[in-house]
């Protein structure tokens, strides 16, 4: 069998079975498992379980021209006590809040189910994440635990914009 290949279909086939870290292997052989890959990573959508979690699934995304958005489907955010300590905030929360803004703003982004744990303490860590949450209009599903603390954003929010176009 020298020189014998798989047919890319094949190989595509095997990536759709593999655990995310096996397609994340395969993916550094060469280009075309390159540009495979991540619908195969997303397809049971993605979980966040730390700031560093945040940041390296952001930069991710903004690769090859943010194509990407348009497969995730799914984002699970648990960072519960992975979240910074109060002191520690001020100079960290802004970057990755900022950048989980940026994924959740994103015109090419079609999330169908947004779940967030321990959301109080997620809205807490930015004020400015509650504008945010409040003006997602294609999330047709909100997991459990976000959603009183995300109805009660969007209410906020709905509120301070009447405000605001009241003056």
């Amino acid at each position: 069998m020298d020189g014998a290949l798989l047919p890319f279909d094949v190989l595509a086939d095997v990536m759709a079975v593999l655990p995310a870290s096996s397609v994340r292997s395969l993916m550094a052989t060469c280009k075309i498992l390159q540009s495979e890959g991540p619908k195969h990573l997303l397809r049971s959508g993605a979980v966040l379980r730390s700031v560093h979690d945040i940041l390296e699934f952001v930069q991710f995304l903004f690769t090859q021209n943010c194509a990407y958005f348009a497969l995730l489907r799914s984002l699970d955010i648990r960072l519960g006590s992975f979240l910074p300590e109060s002191r520690d905030r001020d100079s960290c929360s802004v970057e990755w809040t900022r950048s989980l803004e940026r994924v959740l703003t994103h015109p090419s982004i079609s999330l169908s189910k947004l779940t967030i744990d321990d959301a109080e303490n997620l809205l807490a860590a930015d004020r400015s994440m509650e504008a945010s949450l409040a003006k997602l209009a294609f999330v047709k599903r909100l997991g459990d635990a976000a959603a009183c603390s995300w109805q009660a954003a969007a209410r906020r929010f709905r509120l301070s914009s009447d405000q605001d176009s009241a003056t």
